[in-house]
């Protein structure tokens, strides 16, 4: 029988890889993408807008085994070492604090210096703090941090600021793209929960125009989803997105006054996001005009930082979510929709934006059944992985009901929801005959599953297309 529930395994797989495929229009990492390298001068802006500083990483050793052997790394630890060097470039004076600087692994874990001891008289020295750096000076030294065994190293990065995050290495060669759902773990190196970063609208000007932005200023939208992955209640809270912006400025979230019943909803914090639960919604930023935001990155923990989306020239080409409408063209062939035979206007960044807040929702829902894979021969043991699974897919259906599709995705969405309850229907069956030790109803239930895969196939595609048809990505 462990052949037919693999099987079933297998159909699911099949059939959410053809939607994910027709879905995921940005859904993939931004390949071949290069930061600062160790040796390469980083400019530092003050807040006038003028370089203050460079500051540069000259050398990176990890592992590094030049420690005093009284003073070993601590169990499961090893050291990293750093050697940096800050010029003050500026015409004033400038603090050079080397507990500014911190090493993210890939994983996500931020880690601050010290605990390592070279001996009393080390070459290069330690970096000392300087708290009046003279202009045309400059201050060098190394930096010991106790590391994770079995993690890399991603980045230095370098925090004069509240809200600076200046990158001085970048060893990624990947960032997420928006609508990727990108995983973070918990401290015990589970998987907690999963940020996804569906849509940006910069600038967005659809606000209540009593409540405009800052003279020089404008909004940025963010739409956003956190899904609790993990088996543990999980903070949602939409304060630990900040948008980063080329010159290593960090935006906190503010308030802007949407029409009422705008969609997405506004990100509401969640203290207790339950297990397999979600918190999606859009967060607003007021930004300097002239800046360029390349990044959203979550901030869940002080010991955490976590690219969520790359944007601009980091991220692969996406239409920006927008407001105002976009003229409808079909392309020749193509069926058209009721919102187009009438040759009016649709906005579309209401159907990319619930197109990828979809996608996520299918994403986070795929890992939660890829669990039925690695399940050997049923017994009524598995009963509660297979009564969850049910549950997981009821659940999904409920909130794809409630995911407020614009018009032209209305089917679309149907299918979906429909999708959800059936596969939830399939496994309870699936369950009750392993319940009943009935081999026949096991069977049935695998051609079941068959059948809800050929049928999503032969339904989602012509309706996807046809909101292809209608914005094209």
């Amino acid at each position: 029988m462990h052949r037919a529930l693999a099987l079933v395994a297998t159909l699911l797989l099949l059939l959410t890889a053809s939607f994910q495929s027709a879905t995921a229009r940005q859904a993939t990492p931004a390949a071949g993408t290069t930061g600062p390298t160790v040796g390469t001068p980083v400019t530092v802006l003050g807040t006038e807008g003028t370089e203050v500083a460079t500051a540069t990483v000259t050398e990176l050793i990890d592992p590094f085994d030049g420690y005093d052997p009284n003073s070993p790394p601590d169990r499961g630890f090893h050291f990293v070492f750093v050697a940096v060097t800050i010029s003050n470039s500026g015409t004033r004076p400038y603090e050079a604090n080397p507990n500014d600087i911190a090493l993210v692994d890939s994983d996500g874990f931020l880690y601050s210096q010290g605990g390592l001891y070279r001996g009393s008289d080390p070459t290069p020295p330690d970096f000392e703090y300087q708290g009046e750096l003279a202009p045309g000076a400059e201050a060098s030294g190394a930096l010991g941090f106790q590391v994770l065994n079995g993690v890399q190293i991603a980045q230095v990065v370098y925090t004069p600021d509240s809200d600076r995050l200046i990158t001085l290495v970048d060893r990624r060669t990947d960032l997420p793209a928006l609508g990727t759902a990108v995983s973070f773990l918990g401290t015990e190196g589970t998987e907690a929960g999963q940020i996804t970063v569906a849509g940006v609208a910069d600038p967005f000007a659809d606000y209540d125009p009593s409540s405009p932005p800052q003279r020089g200023s404008h909004f940025v939208l963010v739409t956003a989803m956190i899904a609790n992955t993990g088996t543990r209640p999980l903070e949602a809270d939409p304060g630990d997105l900040y948008l980063l912006d080329a010159d290593g400025f960090l935006s906190r979230s503010t308030s802007v006054r949407r029409a009422d019943n705008a969609t997405p909803p506004d990100f509401e914090y969640q203290r207790e996001l339950a297990p397999s639960a979600e918190a999606t919604g859009v967060v607003a930023y007021e930004v300097l005009n002239g800046t360029t935001p390349i990044a959203v990155v979550y901030l869940p923990a002080s010991d955490r930082l976590i690219t969520a989306a790359a944007l601009g020239d980091t991220a692969e080409p996406r239409p920006t979510p927008r407001p105002g409408a976009a003229t409808v063209t079909p392309p020749a062939g193509a069926t058209a929709s009721a919102a187009t035979t009438t040759g009016g206007t649709v906005d579309c960044a209401p159907i990319a934006t619930w197109l990828d807040l979809t996608n996520a929702r299918f994403t986070t829902f795929v890992g939660l059944l890829n669990e039925l894979s690695t399940m050997e021969t049923p017994t009524p043991a598995d009963l509660p992985r297979l009564r969850q699974a049910a549950a997981d897919a009821e659940t999904a259906a409920e909130k794809q009901r409630n995911s407020q599709p614009p018009a032209e995705a209305e089917a679309l969405n149907d299918v979906l929801v429909n999708y959800y309850t059936d596969v939830s229907k399939a496994l309870a069956f699936l369950a009750d005959g392993v319940e009943a030790d009935d081999p026949a109803q096991q069977l049935v239930a695998v051609a079941n599953m068959g059948e809800i895969g050929q049928k999503f196939q032969t339904d989602v595609a012509p309706l996807y297309n046809e909101l292809v048809a209608i914005c094209p990505p």
